[in-house]
C-alpha cells in the first residue's frame, strides 16, 4: 500500500506500540485484582470509574459499534482513567505497578500522554516522542518478561465474536458424543461456551447465525450427563440416560446448527 501521508509509519509504529502497552496495562490491572479479590473484583474500583463503566455497559448504541460483544470492565476507561488506578494505594493496584516495572514505568506511562495524543488526533508523533514509546515498550518487556507479554497480548478481555465460537462449540460437542457413546465420563466444559453466553450477541439470532437455544440445550445435557453417579453400575446408568433424553441426536443437531451442516 502506498504511504502518503508523511508522518505516517512513525504514527503506525507508535500506535502499535500504544495499542500493545495499553492493553498489558488493563491485563495486569486485571489479573492482579482478580487475583485478590476473586470474581467481584470490579466492586474495588473507584465509585466514579465502576459507575461510568455500568452506563457504557448498559449504553445498547454502544454494543452495536462493539459487534455486540462483552468487554471486560476496564475497556470501557481511558488510558488516563487507568493511571488513575495505578496511582491507588490499596494492595491490588501497589502490586499492578510493581508488575509493571513500579514508578519507573509509571513515569514512563504518564509521560506517554503526550505522544499517544498526537497519534490519537492525527498529528505526527516528534522523533523523540516515537523514541520515549518504544522505550516504555522495551521497559515494560523488561519487568514482565517476553513471554509472559505473549500472552497478555494474546488473550485480551475483549469477549469473543460469533465466528471465533463456533468452531470450538462444534469440536466439543462431537468429542462429547464420542465420549457419551464409549459410555465415558464425566464430558469436560468448553470455556468458550461460558464465555459465550455472556455476550450480548448470544440472544440476537440475526448476529449469533446459529441456534443458541439449541447449543444451551446440548450443553445442558453435558451437564446432566457429567452429574449421573459415578462408580459401580455407572455405565448402565449412563445408557439409560442417553436413550431416554435422545442425547447423541441432539448434540449432532447442535453441530449441524454451528456448522451449518445438517
Amino acid at each position: 500500500m502506498e504511504t502518503l501521508v508523511p508522518f505516517e509509519s512513525d504514527n503506525l509504529e507508535g500506535y502499535r506500540l500504544l495499542l500493545r502497552i495499553e492493553i498489558v496495562v488493563r491485563e495486569v490491572l486485571r489479573e492482579v485484582l482478580h487475583a485478590h479479590h476473586g470474581a467481584h473484583w470490579r466492586r474495588q474500583l473507584p465509585r466514579d470509574l465502576r459507575e461510568k463503566i455500568h452506563r457504557d455497559e448498559s449504553d445498547e448504541s454502544r454494543r452495536g459499534q462493539f459487534d455486540f460483544v462483552r468487554l471486560g470492565p476496564l475497556y470501557y476507561l481511558t488510558f488516563g482513567e487507568l493511571l488513575t488506578l495505578l496511582n491507588q494505594g490499596a494492595p491490588a493496584f501497589v502490586k499492578a505497578r510493581a508488575e509493571l516495572g513500579g514508578t519507573l514505568v509509571l513515569a514512563s506511562l504518564q509521560a506517554a500522554m503526550s505522544p499517544r495524543n498526537a497519534i490519537a488526533h492525527s498529528r505526527g508523533v516528534s522523533s523523540a516522542g516515537l523514541l520515549q514509546v518504544r522505550a516504555l515498550y522495551a521497559q515494560m518487556e523488561a519487568f514482565l518478561t517476553h513471554p509472559r507479554l505473549q500472552v497478555l497480548l494474546k488473550s485480551p478481555d475483549v469477549g469473543v465474536r460469533p465466528e471465533e465460537i463456533r468452531p470450538a462449540l462444534a469440536d466439543w460437542f462431537q468429542r462429547t458424543a464420542e465420549r457419551m457413546r464409549l459410555l465415558q465420563g464425566p464430558c469436560p466444559t468448553e470455556a468458550k461456551y461460558l464465555l459465550g453466553e455472556e455476550q450480548y450477541w448470544w440472544d440476537l439470532p440475526e448476529v449469533a447465525r446459529f441456534d443458541t437455544t439449541l447449543v444451551e440445550q446440548a450443553a445442558g445435557l453435558v451437564k446432566a450427563y457429567n452429574g449421573l453417579p459415578a462408580g459401580l453400575g455407572a455405565a448402565a446408568s449412563r445408557q439409560r440416560f442417553l436413550e431416554e433424553r435422545g442425547a447423541i441426536a441432539i448434540l449432532g443437531q447442535a453441530v449441524g446448527a454451528l456448522t451449518g451442516r445438517p
